[in-house]
């Protein structure tokens, strides 16, 4: 958390945007996607300061997938007729 040795940490707004986005695009909502984002910390002004604004770039890197897949196992069946399958389904964190 951003202080300020004048204004406190009391009264601190924060904005982010996409960082290669246009200043207009600030917004309240915390990023929680992959990417390198921008955060302006503004901190209100006082009787004695006026306000100030502070920003930094961040980046929320990828998650690691958490599936992994083995090789199929194979099997047989005596007397089977038709042949049989395995298969399996996985889904990202993303899906």
């Amino acid at each position: 958390m951003p202080t300020s040795s004048t204004n406190g940490t009391s009264n601190v707004t924060y904005q982010y945007k996409v960082s290669t986005a246009a200043d207009s695009t600030y917004t309240t909502t915390k990023p929680s996607a992959a990417g390198t984002y921008t955060v302006k910390a503004t901190f209100a002004a006082t009787d004695n300061y006026n306000a100030v604004t502070a920003t930094t770039n961040f980046t929320i890197s990828k998650a690691a997938n958490p599936i992994s897949v083995t090789t199929p196992q194979t099997w047989s069946e005596a007397y089977a007729t038709t042949a049989k399958t395995k298969s399996i389904t996985a889904a990202t964190n993303n899906q």
